[in-house]
């Protein structure tokens, strides 16, 4: 068939194989046996040695040799260091109780997953904050930098300090783009009325902004930053009330009592 099994191995592994499996069908969730009854993740840590599990399973009817015995232990503790819950998960019969576990441990190692990050992120922020010369022995390496830049909590702290700084350039260059349009023009009105919407469509596109750009010479703002602060909803387009919102309300009160009957 192409295919290998521990029968074609090793006949006399697999026959104390299948009957510790079927000794373990027997008598219920073996983890408990040797650990108790409670999930794998209250059990991680415990340990049971050669001789615990030996006395265990002769205890509860298994009969074997010594040198099965060693066999069936070499099964159940891959990593030869000791038979742990998580190393008797394969036995477990009920797959929904078998699936639980398996989640919990997953839990359970993405917050050590979370928590060695946090420590590393940490330890980078502490070596960046000595501020040594790069050949100083304390200095970070190059090749552990890289790593580090890279841990979920140190990306995260980048990219809010890019929002912040974001948003501080939008601020400042709203700011700059009002002084000029006051010294320039006046006011923000006047400004609207004359330059920036002269057709009265009462609205202002990205376009139309880089073309009031391109005809005010003297105008040295980010325009990014400035469509940034200005059409904060991302519609596409602003109007009178987003440049001078006081001034706008002004206007809708003067237009609309303008509007009334005599």
């Amino acid at each position: 068939t192409g295919m290998l099994t521990v029968m074609d191995l090793d006949r006399q592994a697999a026959i104390v194989a299948t009957r510790f499996k079927r000794w373990a069908m027997t008598h219920g969730p073996v983890r408990q046996l040797f650990f108790g009854a409670d999930n794998v993740v209250a059990q991680l840590g415990k340990v049971v040695s050669f001789t615990e599990f030996v006395a265990v399973c002769r205890r509860t009817g298994l009969e074997a040799s010594d040198e099965e015995f060693v066999e069936i232990y070499g099964i159940c503790d891959p990593t030869e260091s000791g038979v742990r819950p998580l190393d008797l998960l394969f036995l477990e019969p009920d797959p929904h109780i078998k699936e639980q576990e398996e989640q919990r441990l997953k839990i359970l190692r993405m917050g050590q997953r979370e928590q060695k990050q946090h420590l590393m992120a940490d330890v980078f922020r502490e070596e960046k904050a000595r501020q040594v010369s790069a050949k100083h022995r304390l200095a970070p390496r190059p090749w552990q930098a890289i790593d580090f830049e890279h841990l979920p909590k140190i990306v995260c702290e980048r990219q809010h300090d890019w929002q912040i700084a974001a948003e501080r350039r939008a601020e400042e260059a709203r700011m700059d783009f009002m002084q000029y349009l006051r010294k320039a023009y006046g006011n923000e009105v006047r400004a609207w009325r004359r330059a920036l919407d002269p057709k009265a469509t009462y609205r202002l596109t990205l376009k139309g902004l880089r073309k009031f750009f391109h005809a005010e010479v003297n105008l040295r703002v980010d325009q990014g930053a400035l469509w940034k602060a200005l059409d904060q909803d991302g519609v596409g387009h602003v109007g009178i009330e987003d440049l001078a919102p006081r001034h706008s309300h002004v206007l809708a009160n003067f237009r609309q009592h303008g509007a009334e009957p005599a």
